[in-house]
């Protein structure tokens, strides 16, 4: 059994090793970008949650399961001072993946952003992680742009200047 239970900004913690999961996935998948991955780490990805918790809207809910007496799984979302709702981090721990919680997670985090009427919602899908996007699709997230980003120091940036 499956309990689902909003947190507030000050239980950020409480996702941290769950982050760290999604970190080494995202690590793992990505073709250019391993290394920004792996330097990122939960202290500043938490500053940043916490700095857009005071300046708009925050929801964020834990997945525990009961059996087990452990986290399985989070979904963080925020809204902007301008009424942008994002989809920041959601997370299931791989061996609970196609048991519902997913879709429960998301359609928690869109219901919280319909009741604060956001005028767009969004979410960004790390490169190599594409197989993510059909479960998007069924909300109506849908590809809309591709950022390129310089990276000027890792193992796979080869550019020459002349």
């Amino acid at each position: 059994m499956f309990e689902y239970v909003e947190i507030d900004s000050g239980n950020l913690d409480s996702i941290a090793t769950l982050w760290n999961n999604l970190r080494e996935h995202q690590r793992n998948l990505s073709p250019h970008l391993s290394d920004h991955y792996e330097k990122r780490n939960w202290k500043s990805r938490k500053t940043e949650l916490l700095q857009k918790s005071e300046t708009g809207g925050f929801h964020a809910v834990v997945v525990i399961d009961q059996r087990m007496k452990k986290i399985i799984g989070y979904c963080v979302s925020t809204i902007s001072p301008d009424r942008l709702g994002c989809l920041e981090s959601i997370y299931i721990e791989p061996e609970y993946c196609q048991s519902g919680i997913g879709d429960n997670l998301m359609r928690q985090a869109l219901q919280w952003m319909d009741k604060k009427q956001v005028r767009t919602k969004t979410l960004t899908v790390g490169v190599g992680n594409e197989r993510v996007l059909g479960f998007y699709s069924r909300y109506g997230f849908y590809p809309k742009h591709i950022t390129v980003e310089q990276v000027k120091y890792t193992k796979t940036a080869r550019y020459t200047v002349k």
